[in-house]
C-alpha cells in the first residue's frame, strides 16, 4: 500500500500523502515491540505520549482511603500502616492470561464457545 499511494508516484495528490503518512505511521508502530503493546493495549493517544518521554504506566482508578485520627495525632504526628489491593497490568500475557500474550482458538469451537453433538437421534448445542 504504500507504493501504491507514495508521494512520488502520485505528484500533487493531498489524499494520497495523507494515505502514504497514515501507512507510514502504522508501520512504524506495529514495527517497534514496544510501540505495539501499548499500542494494542492502551491505544495511540499513549504511543504519542511514550515517544515523549512521557509515562506510559497505565493508570487505575483512584483509591480513597479514611483514616480516623486524632487533633493531636495530627500536630505531633503519627504512624499508621494499611495494606491495598489493586489490580496491575502484566507484561509477561499482555493482559491476555494466555502466557507470552500467544492466545490460539479452540480447534473443536473455533472460538465460539459452543459445539453441537448428536444426543438421541436429535441436536442438542452444548
Amino acid at each position: 500500500m504504500s507504493l501504491q499511494h507514495h508521494p512520488d508516484k502520485n505528484p500533487g495528490d493531498e489524499e494520497a500523502a495523507s494515505k502514504f503518512a497514515e501507512i507510514a505511521r502504522a508501520y512504524d508502530i506495529l514495527s517497534d515491540a514496544t510501540k505495539r503493546q501499548i499500542y494494542d493495549q492502551q491505544g495511540e493517544d499513549e504511543v504519542e505520549r511514550y515517544e515523549q518521554g512521557g509515562d506510559r504506566r497505565q493508570k487505575g482508578p483512584t483509591n480513597k482511603l479514611t483514616i480516623k485520627a486524632t487533633l493531636e495525632e495530627l500536630y505531633v504526628g503519627a504512624h499508621s500502616e494499611f495494606n491495598v489491593q489493586r489490580k496491575v497490568y502484566c507484561n509477561k500475557c499482555r493482559g491476555t492470561g494466555a502466557e507470552g500474550g500467544n492466545m490460539k482458538v479452540c480447534e473443536k469451537c473455533k472460538g465460539s464457545g459452543q459445539v453441537m453433538q448428536n444426543i438421541n437421534m436429535g441436536m442438542m448445542q452444548m
